[in-house]
């Protein structure tokens, strides 16, 4: 079994990230352990938090949604322009998987894209700039309350 399913199950399985390491550690290399234990989330937080992700998740399929309906009724015809439009959608599904899944690099993703989306201008007007800061203020919060240095193994010394 790969040792990010094997982390996952044994976090799935009430364990904290400290136990899931003490139990795994000589497996393998204990720096790759530390990595997959802080990356996934401990099922406890994943139960206590799971409205404000799926509020976070809904408020970015809402904006990808938007995105996408944008892209077919604004070109008449698929060309290059079309493809490029539908980046963001692509990279938005991508982060909505990582953040359905709780995993730590989707909330830091969708954290740093969404304050990078504010430099677009289309993107501050009303519904678009209380959408991107709400998404900002969640996606920070859950990330700080999921994977805070408190929550995380820290660094192994040789």
């Amino acid at each position: 079994m790969m040792l990010n399913k094997q982390v996952e199950q044994h976090l799935n399985s009430g364990l904290s990230r400290q136990q899931v390491f003490e139990k795994m550690r000589g497996i393998d290399d204990d720096e790759e352990i530390i990595y997959h234990v802080n990356t996934l989330c401990p099922q406890a937080y994943k139960q206590k938090y799971m409205a404000l992700n799926l509020v976070l998740v809904g408020l970015l399929a809402f904006l990808t949604a938007k995105k996408v309906f944008a892209v077919v009724v604004g070109y008449s015809f698929f060309d290059m322009y079309a493809i490029a439009a539908l980046v963001v959608p692509i990279v938005n599904t991508y982060i909505i998987r990582q953040l359905l899944r709780f995993h730590r690099n989707g909330y830091r993703f969708v954290f740093i894209l969404s304050i990078l989306s504010l430099v677009h201008k289309e993107n501050r007007f009303a519904i678009e700039l209380v959408t991107t800061l709400a998404i900002i203020v969640l996606s920070g919060f859950l990330y700080i309350k999921l994977f805070g240095r408190q929550t995380l193994v820290a660094e192994v010394d040789n």
